[in-house]
């Protein structure tokens, strides 16, 4: 299995396009990555969502149900986080939205270290010491 990041200029353009040219809309700064398996099939994946208010980037993600439970979320979300910090430099947290129905989400989130801020609502405070 491999992670790769999706730079589409085509989709992004696009996408400008469906929102009217708003070069602010949040969707036009997200960042995709992909989990391929060894056949190349995307089976998973994820993103970063820009810093709306400057410290907070929201992160994303989707293992489809036979590949989960082997550690590819664990994975997935370790190297958001890696890249949030990278290409967001002055965040200090990093916010997930997980459903309350989706309890095993929810205790991975927690095991990468995020604290509940609200009924659906994650958030991990990032320690830049060090």
């Amino acid at each position: 299995m491999r992670i790769v990041r999706n730079d589409d200029r085509e989709f992004i353009l696009s996408l400008q396009e469906m929102m009217g040219n708003k070069q602010d809309h949040p969707w036009l700064g997200f960042i995709f990555y992909s989990i391929l398996n060894e056949e190349n099939i995307c089976v998973g994946g994820g993103g970063l969502f820009p810093s709306l208010d400057g410290f907070t980037s929201e992160i994303v993600y989707a293992i489809f149900d036979s590949y989960r439970n082997i550690g590819l979320g664990a994975n997935l979300i370790k190297l958001l986080h890696e890249e949030a910090i990278k290409i967001f430099p002055d965040i200090t947290n990093i916010r997930a939205y997980i459903k309350k129905e989706n309890i095993a989400s929810q205790k991975l989130i927690y095991k990468m270290g995020y604290k509940k801020i609200g009924e659906d609502s994650y958030i991990l405070e990032i320690n830049k010491r060090g």
